[in-house]
């Protein structure tokens, strides 16, 4: 699940916390977080008197995402991102208030920063409330590569139990990534 804060002035303005039925990593649900995120501020926060939008964030990738950053995972939400940082100079803004920018910070997880455990607390109320079965429609990109990676080793240890020479299964070795030595054959 996914939760955020959001702060203007020092004030506390909105809390959210959603369920992600979708199979995800965790760099997609800090991306999706932050895209949900800015568009709630975009749409219910005074941002006429607002300058920028600082996002905190204990997902160091996410951060670079959002300052900037490609990535294959989470496309559409990243795109939203972009789009808002785009129109944020060009939002309705009273005339002394710069356009400003958009950015993101890095903060360490579980340190003790009171606004990241409330985001973490609803975090996880969002991922209680998901449907236990993840739904298989739409999976991420990281979350493809992940199943993959698995399935792969998996068919290469069923092939090697059945192709490994009989002195490599007495001996216990097991195969690893191809085109690397198995550790039991290295000097």
């Amino acid at each position: 699940g996914g939760g955020y804060v959001l702060y203007q002035a020092g004030q506390r303005v909105f809390t959210g916390s959603f369920c992600i039925n979708r199979n995800v990593e965790a760099i997609d649900t800090e991306i999706i977080t932050i895209s949900q995120a800015l568009s709630v501020c975009m749409q219910k926060a005074l941002t006429k008197f607002a300058t920028n939008i600082l996002i905190h964030s204990d997902s160091r990738i996410a951060v670079g995402i959002v300052n900037g950053n490609y990535t294959l995972t989470s496309r559409t939400e990243t795109k939203r991102i972009r789009d808002i940082q785009r129109d944020w100079g060009k939002r309705e803004r009273l005339p002394h208030v710069k356009p400003g920018i958009i950015k993101a910070v890095w903060i360490p997880s579980h340190s003790g920063i009171m606004e990241n455990e409330e985001a973490d607390s609803l975090a996880k109320l969002g991922a209680h409330s998901a449907s236990t079965a993840q739904s298989d429609k739409n999976p991420s990109h990281a979350a493809i590569v992940k199943i993959v990676t698995e399935k792969r080793k998996q068919l290469l240890d069923s092939w090697w139990q059945t192709q490994a020479p009989k002195s490599y299964q007495e001996l216990g070795i097991q195969v690893g990534i191809p085109g690397k030595c198995p550790a039991e054959l290295r000097w």
